[in-house]
């Protein structure tokens, strides 16, 4: 039987927990190394772009379409709101602010730090004078890793881990992979990312945010949630 999703989960072990952030660093370390290496011009990038520049080809009628709005709505200021809404939501399902907290902020502690390496790998993005069909106003910025991809992975994982039940995490599982998989072949195509773009900031949400929702869950909510109690007040004394 599927359940709605909750903060009250079980305390995590210190194994599970030490276990999820060497992996987060392990991840964190890995899409670094593999971005600094790609930077550096490799034959690998090379034949992205030819990929890259093969499914451009695609970025016309309806496909074209879709992969542009995708671009488009998945950018910072939409995706702040869209979280902010999702939030909202999960708070007036739940009637619990700390579940849509829960929500929130790990997806933003997982999206958010991923601009770092962006700004340290500085990664090119791919070169429009090889597209057929580029986007009219061709991102500048770093490419590596997206920040698009890391978006969307991070919301997948969070919802797969908030909800509980065989069948609901089922669904979201489901959901989440055609979510990521749908912006992941729309950031190629438009030009915007190379394939290794997407797939390391893939592993960038799935290596850090189990570790991010687990030290939530440890140190931050149970005092978070005893603050928000509310306060018993005894009867009040007859004079």
């Amino acid at each position: 039987m599927a359940s709605s999703p909750s903060s009250v989960a079980p305390q995590p072990g210190r194994g599970s927990l030490v276990v999820a952030v060497a992996v987060a660093v392990a991840g964190v370390l890995a899409v670094t190394f593999f971005g600094l290496f790609f930077a550096r011009g490799s034959a690998l990038t090379s034949a992205e772009l030819a990929v890259v520049s093969s499914l451009n080809e695609l970025r016309v009628g309806v496909v074209g379409a879709v992969a542009s709005l995708i671009y488009v709505i998945l950018s910072p200021i939409p995706a702040i709101a869209m979280t902010a809404v999702a939030t909202a939501v999960i708070w007036l399902i739940t009637r619990r602010l700390t579940v849509a907290m829960t929500f929130a902020v790990v997806v933003a502690v997982a999206w958010l730090p991923s601009a770092l390496v962006k700004a340290l790998v500085h990664r090119p993005r791919p070169d429009p004078q090889f597209l057929s069909h580029p986007l009219a106003n061709q991102p500048v910025d770093a490419s590596y890793p997206s920040g698009h991809e890391v978006f969307i992975a991070a919301v997948a994982v969070v919802a797969f881990l908030m909800v509980s039940g065989g069948l609901a995490r089922a669904l979201v599982a489901a959901a989440g992979v055609v979510g990521i998989t749908a912006v992941g072949f729309s950031l190629v195509i438009t030009g915007a990312h190379h394939p290794t773009d997407v797939a390391a900031s893939v592993l960038w949400a799935v290596t850090t945010v189990p570790a991010i929702m687990l030290i939530w869950r440890r140190w931050v909510l149970p005092p978070l949630e005893r603050w928000l109690r509310p306060r018993r007040i005894g009867p009040v004394a007859q004079p």
